[in-house]
């Protein structure tokens, strides 16, 4: 419903009344913009699409995570491959998302990012690496939601942060299930972490607690860091 709410917005058709939390029609065109040409931001993120497929469409290209990874206190590190059968050759774009979500640390072949880097914004692409993981990233949290997912979990990591309204200072919750232990690491983002672990009699036990964990830190108000990083 909102994502609906908020097409209609650019179309031209509705604005959202900021003092009263709510939207409003309002005709502020004579004829609503076509929803084909507010589709994308720019013509490199219409290539990246194009690139990438959607919607049981394929891709004018083939778009692969070759490798993901943690990067401790940085935030995660995403190689890839782009076969763009457009320039008929293939790109190996890669870069990080830090915890905030951001790009940084950005490389590609291309001719665009060779000329400009991130300048002008990123290649298609980049655009097109960062949709397929954060597709990836949709479809594995939809499946650690159900309990036949969450069953073929044995190991994982997950960061859960909170900021205090009136210090500004973050709380950092760092939460690992590894088989049958769970190790928790909890302080300051900028001070020494307290560390805890938790040995059970079995996996699913472990696993119980592991989320159960999760689930009290959301309660409580921490921001699962990973929402940030699709």
């Amino acid at each position: 419903m909102r994502a609906a709410l908020q097409l209609e917005c650019l179309r031209g058709r509705i604005l959202f009344d900021v003092a009263r939390g709510q939207y409003r029609p309002r005709e502020l065109m004579p004829t609503p913009v076509d929803a084909a040409v507010i589709r994308y931001g720019n013509e490199l993120e219409a290539r990246a699409h194009r690139l990438l497929g959607g919607d049981g469409a394929p891709g004018a290209g083939e778009v692969k995570l070759t490798k993901v990874h943690d990067v401790v206190g940085e935030g995660i590190r995403i190689h890839g491959e782009v076969v763009d059968r457009e320039a008929l050759r293939s790109f190996f774009p890669s870069f990080t998302l830090d915890l905030e979500g951001r790009v940084k640390d950005a490389s590609c072949g291309c001719p665009h990012h060779r000329r400009s880097g991130l300048r002008e914004g990123p290649c298609e692409h980049l655009l097109a690496l960062r949709l397929a993981y954060a597709r990836r990233r949709a479809e594995e949290e939809a499946l650690r939601q159900t309990p036949e997912g969450r069953k073929l979990i044995r190991a994982e990591t997950r960061s859960y942060v909170r900021r205090d309204a009136e210090s500004g200072l973050e709380t950092v919750y760092r939460v690992s299930l590894d088989g049958q232990v769970v190790a928790v690491e909890w302080g300051p983002r900028t001070g020494s972490p307290r560390h805890q672990r938790l040995w059970f009699d079995s996996d699913a036990e472990a696993r119980g607690a592991y989320f159960a964990r999760l689930e009290k830190l959301a309660a409580d108000g921490y921001i699962d860091a990973a929402s940030a990083l699709v």
